[in-house]
């Protein structure tokens, strides 16, 4: 999705990890809080005038306020629905991702979201894993979510599900899962059970107090100005299954999906894969650095 961004390409192989220097990288990660802005947290009994002292002794701190993006690279377009395949004849089972890239989050939306990533992935419970697994038995496991970050405006939400089968058993899952997505089955009747849900998790979701200026400060960079806990569950009351409906018209139907399969192609209906979408076949080295 990223191209040669992507950070599985442009991570470190075993082979030059294995040869690092540790003083080396202590140098490195000095250079780094000197190059960009750092947020730092602390919990404990110590003064913070004397924590202060501490770090300045320590680390030359940049005075501009330079930021690393945190998404690495640009999700690349996709003008169809696209199925990367990577053949591994000694796989037991496939592995299957599927990514639907949509349009920048709407602050608006979140107690929708909220709703929509409970019906639809929420676990055994949930909508994928009960039409894959439960009343199919084509997966071991399966799910999804929509993901949102925020970071940026232009920054496009993600519908990110998986399922892992057997090998002859792939084409079967990812034509159910391409359908589910593409057409979201139409529950009502759960709504009920999932605002009870949302409704107890908001009101019992809390930071731990060791993590709580991190959190805090996440917010704040996605762009809340609040608790996103307390804005979501505002807005449970007025929610109606309509609304997980409209949110899923909203940010996936309609847009090209990006398959990848890991698993051994020789155990499956490639004439039936190529007809859900256009089958790309790739070496291992081509997606990740080992």
């Amino acid at each position: 999705m990223r191209g040669e961004a992507s950070q599985y390409l442009t991570r470190y192989s075993l082979e030059k990890i294995e040869g690092l220097d540790a003083k080396a990288l202590a140098e490195e990660a000095k250079a780094i809080f000197a190059k960009y802005g750092a947020s730092l947290h602390y919990v404990g009994k110590t003064d913070a005038n004397e924590v202060s002292q501490l770090i300045n002794n320590g680390l030359t701190l940049s005075t501009e306020n330079v930021r690393i993006a945190p998404a690495d690279g640009v999700v690349q377009p996709l003008s169809e629905t696209t199925i990367y395949l990577l053949h591994d004849p000694k796989a037991v089972q496939s592995q299957v991702y599927y990514s639907v890239t949509g349009k920048p989050f709407d602050v608006e939306d979140l107690s929708a979201a909220r709703a929509f990533n409970s019906y639809y992935g929420g676990g055994f419970s949930g909508l994928v894993l009960q039409e894959i697994r439960e009343y199919r038995s084509l997966a071991y496991s399966a799910g999804g979510s929509l993901n949102y970050t925020g970071y940026s405006d232009e920054e496009p939400t993600q519908l990110v599900s998986f399922t892992g089968s057997q090998a002859d058993k792939t084409t079967d899952a990812v034509t159910v899962m391409l359908d589910m997505i593409n057409e979201l089955p139409e529950k009502p009747d759960r709504m009920p059970s999932q605002l009870s849900y949302l409704k107890q998790s908001a009101l019992t979701s809390r930071p731990g107090f060791r993590g709580l200026s991190q959190s805090v400060e996440g917010w704040e960079v996605v762009g809340y100005t609040q608790d996103p806990n307390s804005l979501a569950f505002a807005g449970y009351d007025a929610l109606e299954f309509s609304d997980i409906v409209a949110l899923h018209e909203k940010y996936v139907k309609g847009q090209p999906i990006l398959v990848t399969i890991y698993g051994d192609k020789d155990k499956m209906d490639l004439d039936k894969l190529g007809q859900l979408g256009t089958i790309v076949e790739v070496e291992a080295d081509a997606v990740m650095v080992k």
